[in-house]
């Protein structure tokens, strides 16, 4: 600390103007929510118009489920936690808990654009709710979000391992749940 640097400068934890994280945090939030979205525009007709293949899958009634409005509302309610996420990571400083938990989500929704998603597409060779954004949009966004956080030194390699196992165990639970009950 030298005598003429300003003492806001000395202080701030705030992250730097050529840190990416504002942007890397704004990306994510889009991805998730344009995933989030397509999902809520198109699963309900799927749903309905597949009862029988989801009745194969899970003993709930999934169908139901996607077809209903509390399925919407769902959707909405985790896009503005997202948003909220988003803004706290994009004004977080290096290696904090917003970073790493935004990097968790990320992997939450990366194994969900992989399962169900793009291997139902694959599977049952049509199109799948939620699959175009998977593709488009989650995993090249996590991919770069993933590479560029470590780059800039906002997670170390460990943090990021941490956060993407988290993120692939919490997905893999709640979905053994929806598939089991």
């Amino acid at each position: 600390m030298t005598r003429n640097q300003p003492l806001h400068s000395q202080v701030s934890e705030e992250p730097p103007l050529t840190s990416r994280q504002p942007l890397r945090s704004s990306v994510a939030f889009l991805a998730l929510a344009a995933h989030n979205a397509e999902e809520a525009l198109f699963a309900r007709d799927w749903a309905l118009a597949n009862v029988d293949l989801l009745k194969r899958y899970a003993t709930m009634d999934l169908a139901a489920i996607w077809a209903g409005p509390a399925f919407r509302l769902s959707l909405l309610c985790l896009t503005l936690a997202l948003l909220a996420l988003s803004v706290l990571a994009a004004r977080a400083s290096r290696r904090s808990v917003a970073v790493y938990a935004l990097l968790a989500v990320l992997a939450v929704f990366a194994s969900n654009a992989l399962f169900p998603h793009i291997a139902a597409a694959v599977a049952l060779q049509a199109y799948v709710p939620g699959v175009a954004t998977a593709i488009a949009l989650v995993l090249p966004a996590a991919t770069w979000i993933y590479l560029s956080t470590l780059r800039e030194g906002y997670a170390t390699a460990h943090g990021l391992l941490i956060a993407a196992i988290i993120g692939v165990v919490f997905y893999a639970a709640v979905a053994s749940v929806v598939v089991s009950f």
